[in-house]
């Protein structure tokens, strides 16, 4: 999982002793963080064999954990869909895209509008396809912000990146002088 508390189990492992900053705590959430991502892959393996009712319980599990990890949510609707379940299934996706409209600067997650969209045409009865073109808000679509703002904010990104690592460049050459 290459975190500092993976480091540390390493060096416990292969016999040496943890670093200083190594603790209890640290250890154990590591390895809670590596059984989330564990579960994560056997539940993907069983959608992939076609067992999505078994990866259901799975995904369900961890979304518990994580639920704000996006890539979850896709994979749980995913499941629910292929379940049968395309209530839940649509309920993941808009959790998903909620999720990425919050993010600093928020994502686009393209795919996912696609899969809802899918989603909708082919399991929405004309009565629930009516009211939701007349329950739509469009203030908050996802491709209503100008290309200008979003390369605005790539641009301030790069920047405070930019003079972050020209700090940290500084701070190093005036501790080596």
């Amino acid at each position: 999982m290459d975190s500092p508390a993976d480091d540390a189990i390493e060096e416990l492992i292969v016999g040496n002793r943890a670093p200083e900053w190594t603790s209890l705590a640290t250890l154990f959430l590591d390895l809670q963080n590596t059984e989330v991502f564990m579960t994560f892959r056997e539940a993907k393996c069983l959608l992939a064999k076609g067992r999505a009712k078994s990866a259901l319980p799975l995904f369900v599990r961890i979304l518990g954990h994580s639920p704000e990890n996006i890539v979850y949510r896709y994979f749980a609707a995913r499941a629910y869909s292929l379940s049968g379940d395309f209530d839940s299934a649509r309920k993941q996706l808009h959790a998903a895209i909620t999720i990425g409209e919050r993010r600093d600067p928020p994502q686009r997650l393209s795919k996912i509008h696609k899969e809802l969209e899918k989603l909708n045409k082919e399991h929405f009865s004309w009565t629930e396809k009516i009211l939701s073109l007349l329950h739509a808000d469009k203030s908050s679509e996802p491709f209503a912000r100008s290309s200008e703002d979003m390369i605005d904010e790539t641009n301030k990104a790069i920047a405070r990146i930019s003079a972050e690592r020209k700090k940290k460049a500084e701070r190093k050459k005036q501790l080596g002088a």
